[in-house]
């Protein structure tokens, strides 16, 4: 019923002929949230899902078979997603009801709705655990109005999920939807929403629909120091030992120390200064490849490339706006952090290419700075003949060095030490790209790296759920002089 309250400006109330849903109708709404949980729900035909979102909302029934809400199975499927990857899991949830909450102008008052509501909950113990923050952290009862800065998108996502694993006899809420609504009349009409819930509250709360910066501390970090990722171990969370080549452990005894079993400490400089890089060659051949460019201006002689390239500013949708405001951080910056990953859209010729080979020799050169193997990629080779993504990725450093091994790269790929610079989604044949995107999605599922794709603008963007969609702004008229 609250989640109905944020929704955004309707752009018609009924579907009709001619006429599209707008996405927030309560089916809508509904159906999404049943998504959340179960990505695989389908609504059953005819007017029945119609009925029970009435009921549900009205909280005279918990669960139909074709819902399976309560489904035990379902559920605790569900809370081992949200306890193994919440971040991701939230970044689906955003997905999902982007355009749906109206976050901006009523995310905060949402949350403080929540709060009075849960506050005003004697059947809720001081103790209970709510998982309402970006990274997954759970915050007790009696904690809540104590965050910092609360993410809204988060802490609506830990009420659903609250709901799901805790409550399976909706009707208990039913007195309290009384006291949301305007005294029933004889007539069919929908009843008005008339309660001040959160009204008081929201003027005290410090909100934000992105990840707050006082959140950024609790973001997952590698067990060691970034420079040790090239060792061949897996990595965990601080402080817990993991295997090492089979037969020992390596531990972080303090920070920029390890220990081998129980060997004497060593720093990370001395363990690491015999180790040789084998990707010395690709790194020496592809700088030089890329950089040198042609350009109208320079088409007869390839010039350096970073003597002529000026960066477009990059610019960040406003929900519910139509516009976007500027990234806060250089673009190499939000790449460098975990951002996950990331499209920059842009029109035909505003310069993405350019973009990408700038991305590449900013982090090609500073290797030994970020640790991270970048890899650029030209989609337009696509052709779907590989079985895998990283098969068709890894031809993109062979190029450069012939006797790198396919495992080699793999590695690099599963510890989260590369970045994938995919370059020209829009210009993928279209016979191939419903592979693409299955591959791709696949990909991100497999391994830790992060991937950043430059395509035009496509509503197919919905379907990349792991995302972050950052736009190329045109050049300002300064810019383009310079």
């Amino acid at each position: 019923m609250l989640l109905l309250q944020a929704r955004g400006q309707r752009r018609n109330s009924r579907m009709g002929e001619g006429r599209a849903s707008d996405g927030k109708s309560d089916t809508e709404v509904l159906k999404r949230l049943i998504r959340i949980v179960n990505s695989k729900f389908e609504v059953p035909v005819g007017r029945s899902f119609n009925t029970f979102t009435s009921n549900y909302k009205m909280c005279r029934v918990s669960d139909t078979p074709a819902v399976a809400l309560t489904d035990d199975l379902i559920v605790q499927r569900f809370n081992q997603s949200v306890q193994d990857e919440y971040y991701h899991r939230l970044l689906g949830f955003y997905n999902l009801f982007e355009g749906v909450i109206d976050w901006e102008v009523k995310g905060a008052w949402l949350v403080a709705a929540l709060l009075d509501l849960i506050e005003a909950d004697s059947t809720i113990s001081e103790e209970t655990r709510f998982y309402v923050r970006p990274f997954g952290h759970a915050v007790v009862k009696s904690e809540l109005r104590n965050i910092e800065c609360i993410c809204c998108p988060a802490f609506v996502f830990g009420m659903w999920h609250y709901v799901v694993t805790n409550i399976h006899n909706n009707s208990i809420g039913a007195k309290t939807i009384e006291l949301f609504l305007e005294k029933g009349t004889e007539s069919r009409a929908e009843r008005k929403f008339i309660s001040d819930i959160g009204m008081e509250t929201v003027k005290q709360l410090n909100t934000s629909i992105d990840t707050p910066e006082c959140e950024l501390g609790y973001a997952p970090k590698p067990a060691l120091d970034d420079s040790v990722l090239k060792m061949p171990f897996v990595q965990v969370l601080p402080g817990v030992a993991v295997g090492y080549n089979g037969n020992n452990t390596i531990e972080e005894i303090e920070p920029g120390y390890i220990r081998i079993s129980s060997g004497p400490k060593k720093s990370l400089k001395e363990y690491l200064g015999a180790t040789v890089n084998k990707f010395d060659t690709y790194l020496t051949k592809s700088i030089d490849f890329y950089s040198t460019v042609k350009t109208l201006l320079y088409a007869e002689t390839p010039c350096n490339f970073d003597k002529i390239y000026v960066p477009n500013d990059i610019g960040v949708r406003v929900i519910g706006t139509g516009k976007t405001k500027p990234l806060e951080v250089p673009i190499v910056d939000a790449i460098a952090k975990p951002f996950d990953h990331i499209i920059l859209a842009g029109t035909g010729g505003i310069g993405k290419s350019m973009m990408m080979q700038h991305l590449y020799l900013h982090f090609s050169k500073n290797y030994e700075k970020y640790r991270r193997l970048p890899v650029l990629v030209h989609l337009k080779n696509f052709s779907g003949n590989d079985q895998d993504l990283d098969s068709f990725i890894f031809r993109s450093l062979q190029e450069f060095d012939l006797d790198l091994a396919f495992e080699d790269f793999r590695f690099e790929l599963a510890c989260g030490n590369c970045l994938l610079l995919l370059d020209g989604m829009d210009e993928i044949p279209t016979a191939v790209r419903g592979t693409f995107e299955k591959q791709l999605t696949t990909f991100t599922k497999m391994y830790r790296s992060p991937v950043v794709i430059s395509s035009r603008p496509n509503s197919s963007f919905v379907n990349f759920v792991r995302f972050h969609v950052f736009e190329i702004e045109p050049f300002t008229k300064s810019k383009a002089i310079e």
